[in-house]
Parts: structure tokens; C-alpha cells; sequence
């Protein structure tokens, strides 16, 4: 996120599932390594993290966009299907970072399944995919 505003590239919304994971432990880096912290990216942006409710999800995302303008969406760690309705707001800028080598270990949990199969060396990484309507 530091690179992203270092690159004069904007933050105009944060949006986090609930609970947000290791947010208390981002937040002890925001003080500690600030380099390596979203919380401090997002302060450095000007932006208030927003949590998204489990039910609503698709409505929080729409709403958010309105009120952003926001012109591109990065889904990082969401672990909920972004829908159809969200993706036709930005046909071609809606991507995401997938925490695995796709097409290997696909779902909202890779490395849980990654560690069980001791597949890090072959399977870990990061694919930064566009997201379409289809779903795997």
C-alpha cells in the first residue's frame, strides 16, 4: 500500500471483513515498522478502514464505490466472493491477489491447505488475477 501511494496512486477506500485478521497486530507494526503496515498506509491516506457485514456484503461494496469514486478494485485477503453486480460497476478493474500459485489451491484458505500438503515450495506465491463473473 506504501508503494501504491509512494507511485502517486490513491486510496480512496479500505473495506475489511469482519473480523478483520490481524488488524490488533497491524496496528502494534503501524507504531513499531510503519513501512510494513496497511494501518499506516491507510492513516498516511487519509482513509478510516470500513468493516464489511457478513450479510451486505455486495451493498457495502456499491455503497462504498458511490461514495469513493473509486475506478479500481483490489481485493487482497477478502475471503468473500466479490458478485456480479460489483464487477459490472468496473468491467475490467476489478482484480485480485490470491495468496497461492493459481491454479493451484483455489478458496479462501490456501495456506492452511498448502502447509497440511507441504506444498509451500512449489505452491506459494501470489497470482494477481482479473476478476470476471465466472467463479472457480
Amino acid at each position: 500500500m506504501h508503494a501504491w501511494l509512494d507511485a502517486g496512486q490513491p486510496i480512496v477506500a479500505f473495506l475489511h471483513a469482519t473480523p478483520p485478521r490481524g488488524w490488533r497486530e497491524d496496528r502494534l507494526l503501524a507504531r513499531l515498522r510503519p513501512p510494513l503496515s496497511a494501518t499506516a498506509a491507510l492513516r498516511r491516506a487519509g482513509v478510516e478502514a470500513e468493516e464489511v457485514p457478513a450479510r451486505g456484503t455486495t451493498e457495502a461494496i456499491l455503497a462504498a464505490l458511490d461514495r469513493s469514486g473509486a475506478t479500481l478494485l483490489l481485493s487482497a485477503g477478502f475471503g468473500r466472493r466479490i458478485r456480479p453486480e460489483v464487477l459490472a460497476r468496473l468491467p475490467g478493474r476489478a482484480v485480485n491477489l490470491h495468496p497461492a500459485l493459481l491454479p493451484a489451491y483455489r478458496g479462501p484458505a490456501p495456506s492452511l491447505a498448502m502447509l497440511r500438503d507441504d506444498a509451500y515450495a512449489t505452491a506459494g506465491g501470489a497470482t494477481l488475477h482479473l476478476m470476471d463473473e465466472g467463479f472457480d
